[in-house]
């Protein structure tokens, strides 16, 4: 019996959730950086606002008034490497990639300087857009076939927005939408180069069902909102993201009047506090046509490390009341009557160097170097404070 006992204990602790299992795991993270700059192919000088991008990937960033971009992918896999295209584009300017570009996991890859040249072909799309009782529509999406500019119509339903286009004539077909309606095409739409098209007013009808879904996302252990967490619900296209303030609020079409579905939350180096939660795939709720769902508040906990380790004076008396900071990170600590300290931080990776910092007044400044690592307890080196000329 007691054999049988033990067994089970063993079972039970290897079925327990662990954060580095699920699937906001930190370990499941991989990250690749490309580090570059674009210039103008005239003046040789740097061109600011142009959007670069990785093919297969969605993340992008824009150059800055150097022309300078730092790209960070996250690799859905954890091969050492991997073959890309980087594509840069510019309003204005003629699209440039580079095929066959190598980026690595946790390595910054340094990509040659692109020049890009200037692009006359701009034609510009103009028009309306009303629902099935000629009322304006606010928020409809308009895309072009072949190119990656969008316009969206404002409250009075109208849309105006420039085109780059590859050559001075250029025949496109043009896309409307918007969530809860049919999408409406304008074929054989003829774009000329610095010329305005007016497009015929567009009539979206509105599908049958509905819906909205609103939420907060918070992080546990600093019980402040968490930003940039990602809201998918099940059998669903449809995602959120939340704002500064933890929140999210998004349109999403339903299959029927009333559906059953799972929203769940993701965000890199997050897991849920709630065990419960990942177990079940998230939360569950009945959304309704017509209706705005609130979902429970997301509790989400980050994955720290523990930090500890204790400060004296020259004489080796323990010192109380001395900070203790770790750079880039928000947590901070006072040492007690017996010098010590501990304290748990937050880390972006499973393994992060950063710098441990003890303070005083009075005393100089010391400082150390050290590697924190996820769900474990780092031992800072003691701190010997001296006491100021």
């Amino acid at each position: 019996m007691r054999r049988l006992i033990i067994s089970l204990g063993v079972i039970l602790i290897m079925m327990m959730p662990r954060c580095d299992k699920d699937i906001l795991s930190p370990k499941s993270i991989t990250l690749a950086t490309l580090k570059g700059n674009v210039i103008e192919s005239v003046n040789q000088t740097p061109l600011s606002g142009v959007t670069v991008s990785v093919s297969n990937y969605t993340e992008s960033v824009q150059t800055d008034s150097l022309g300078q971009y730092t790209l960070q992918v996250e690799l859905e896999t954890s091969t050492s490497s991997e073959q890309v295209t980087l594509i840069t584009r510019k309003l204005g300017y003629v699209s440039s990639q580079i095929n066959d570009l190598t980026i690595k996991a946790n390595k910054i890859s340094l990509v040659p300087t692109i020049s890009m040249d200037c692009n006359s072909y701009i034609a510009r799309i103009l028009g309306s857009m009303v629902d099935k009782n000629a009322n304006p529509l606010e928020g409809a999406q308009i895309t072009i076939s072949n190119h990656v500019e969008t316009g969206f119509t404002d409250n009075s339903g109208s849309f105006s927005f420039p085109v780059e286009i590859s050559r001075s004539t250029e025949n496109v077909t043009l896309t409307a939408q918007k969530v809860g309606y049919g999408s409406s095409q304008v074929s054989n739409l003829t774009l000329k180069a610095n010329e305005t098209v007016t497009v015929p007013t567009i009539s979206l009808i509105p599908e049958v069902f509905t819906t909205t879904i609103q939420g907060q996302v918070i992080d546990s252990l600093e019980n402040n909102p968490l930003e940039g967490a990602l809201i998918s619900v099940s059998g669903h296209y449809e995602t959120g993201i939340t704002d500064a303030n933890g929140n999210y609020n998004f349109s999403l079409e339903l299959s029927s009047s009333t559906e059953n579905v799972a929203v769940s939350v993701r965000k890199p180096f997050y897991t849920y506090a709630d065990p419960g939660v990942a177990s079940g795939g998230g939360v569950q709720v009945t959304l309704k046509h017509g209706q705005t769902t609130t979902v429970s508040t997301f509790v989400l906990k980050k994955c720290v490390a523990k930090i500890e380790g204790v400060v004296i004076n020259t004489s080796g008396v323990p010192i109380q009341d001395v900070l203790i900071s770790v750079s880039n990170h928000a947590p901070t600590s006072l040492t007690d009557a017996a010098g010590k300290f501990s304290f748990s931080v937050g880390i972006s990776s499973t393994v992060e160097n950063v710098t441990v910092t003890a303070t005083k007044p009075f005393y100089q400044e010391a400082q150390y170097s050290v590697t924190l690592e996820y769900d474990q307890t780092t031992v800072v080196p003691t701190f010997v404070l001296k006491l100021l000329p």
